[in-house]
Parts: structure tokens; C-alpha cells; sequence
């Protein structure tokens, strides 16, 4: 459909000239491109299980060197997704903005890597080797379009907690022993918590069977081993929230649970999670 616009000219003498244009109207040309926001993780969720034990350690044993790994971590964290856009399909410049975030990311997760392991100490072995096994378990579920499964966010979370006691080993000290297991204990505790109750909460607000009893079991045994590991550690305070994790999931879980929607859960646990570590660390320095 063709649009006729009329232009008015002024003449020398004043007068009007009416000149008829008939063009058509073309729509602008949409810009091809990748916004760094779309680079983001998708799963809102996994911020906060990937924060919290970073924050935990570096609150309880703070470094130079354990703030490094920190970052480094972060900055393998955010390379998944431009790694899923670079490995998908088309040639436009998504993949070259991605392809670009990948190369930053990667080049900063190894300048930071390289200075927190300067002079490692031998402790680093076994935490290594729990977070890349655990970290080995999570891809091959994400390779499979599965990253959401219970195990693949169970192997996610405990590869962080992993990453978290490297951080308390980093930093050194006397205590660094019991202080790395108390971090490790506490982060993988919250994280499991978490997701299974957040899981049966919202299965079962879609009408689908769930087993209600496996994560109050799981929260009700974290819950014990933290009163005994807290003679151990001369602090109440990694008990004290536990304890508020296992009255969290009976109330989800029982018949008094609110009919809230997944995103409030949501938001619920990344605000307990953060004042729990916030809370926790420094008892645990």
C-alpha cells in the first residue's frame, strides 16, 4: 500500500505548491545483535546458589587469594551461557558478541585462577577434586538438556561448595581445617535444602506427585549434624539456621503451606540464603 505524503513549498511570490511524493513506507530494519544482558544465566535461581558459598568463604576466612578464586569462579559461572550461544546454530552477530563475552570471561577466569594459586598448598587437592567431578556431573546433565534435573542442581551446588572451602584453604591460618569443613558442611546443607524443598513445593503446586518425605528427611539429618558439629566449632549460629531451614520446609511442605508463586519462593530463599552467610561467616572466622 502506497502512502501519498504532501509537502508544502513556500514560492518566492508566497504561494503554495503541493508536490505529490508516492513512496512506499518501508519498514526499519531490525539491528541484528546480541544485548550482554541476554549472555546472562537464565536460571535465577542459580545465582544465589553460586553467591552464597562465595560470599560464605569470604566472610569466614577472608584473602586476596580466596577473593581471586572467588572471581574466578563467578567468571566460569557466567561463561555457560555465551558458551551455549557460540555452540548453537546460525552465523549472525549473536555469536560474535558471544563469542567476545567468552574470550573476556575466560581471559579473566585464568588471570584470576593463576594468582590465587600461586604457592598452592596441597590442601587444594581434595576440594579440587570434589568441585571438578561434581562440576563433570553438571555438564554432562546440561550437555542433555538437563541442567534443571535434581541431580545436575545438586552436583552444581556442591561443585561451589567446593569452590568455597579452595577460598578458606587459600587464606590460611591455624583453624583452617575446621573452619574449610564448617563452610563446605554449611553451604552444601543450605544449597540441598533448598532445592529439594523448593522442588516438592512447586510440584506439588502443579498438581504432580512429589516424595514430601525425602527432603524432610534430608533437612531433619542436617539439622542433627549441625548441633553436633556445634560443640565443635564454638558457634550456635550455622545450627541456628538450619534449624530455621527445617521449620521453612515443614511449613512449605505441610498443610499450611501458601499458595505462593515460584518466583516469591524464589526471591524467599535468596534473601534467607544471604543473611544466612552473612551471619555465618564471621562466626566462623
Amino acid at each position: 500500500m502506497r502512502i501519498k505524503a504532501f509537502a508544502a513549498n513556500l514560492c518566492e511570490d508566497g504561494g503554495m505548491i503541493l508536490s505529490d511524493m508516492s513512496t512506499p513506507l518501508q519498514a526499519p530494519t531490525p539491528r541484528r545483535g546480541l544485548r550482554l544482558a541476554a549472555l546472562l544465566p537464565r536460571e535465577h535461581g542459580s545465582w544465589a546458589l553460586v553467591a552464597e558459598p562465595l560470599v560464605l568463604a569470604m566472610l569466614a576466612a577472608p584473602s586476596w587469594r580466596g577473593t581471586a578464586l572467588g572471581a574466578a569462579g563467578v567468571a566460569l559461572f557466567l561463561m555457560r551461557r555465551p558458551w551455549q550461544v557460540v555452540q548453537g546454530a546460525g552465523n549472525d552477530g549473536r555469536r560474535e558478541t558471544a563469542g567476545c563475552a567468552l574470550v573476556v570471561l575466560g581471559l579473566f577466569s585464568v588471570a584470576s585462577a593463576t594468582f590465587a594459586m600461586s604457592g598452592a598448598e596441597m590442601g587444594l587437592l581434595g576440594p579440587g577434586i570434589v568441585a571438578a567431578v561434581a562440576a563433570a556431573v553438571f555438564l554432562w546433565f546440561d550437555r542433555q538438556r538437563e541442567a534443571r534435573a535434581v541431580l545436575a542442581e545438586c552436583a552444581g551446588a556442591t561443585t561451589f561448595a567446593a569452590w568455597a572451602v579452595a577460598m578458606v584453604v587459600l587464606a590460611g591460618g591455624d583453624d583452617v581445617l575446621p573452619c574449610a569443613l564448617a563452610v563446605g558442611g554449611f553451604a552444601v546443607a543450605r544449597a540441598l535444602t533448598s532445592i529439594l524443598t523448593v522442588r516438592a513445593y512447586v510440584r506439588r503446586r502443579k498438581g504432580q506427585s512429589t516424595p514430601v518425605a525425602f527432603p524432610l528427611i534430608v533437612a531433619a539429618g542436617l539439622f542433627v549434624a549441625a548441633l553436633a558439629a556445634a560443640g565443635l566449632l564454638d558457634t550456635w549460629v550455622p545450627a541456628a539456621w538450619l534449624t530455621l531451614f527445617l521449620v521453612r520446609t515443614l511449613w512449605l511442605l505441610g498443610p499450611w503451606a501458601p499458595s505462593w508463586p515460584a518466583r516469591r519462593i524464589g526471591w524467599m530463599e535468596a534473601v534467607l540464603g544471604l543473611l544466612a552467610c552473612v551471619t555465618t561467616g564471621p562466626s566462623l572466622s
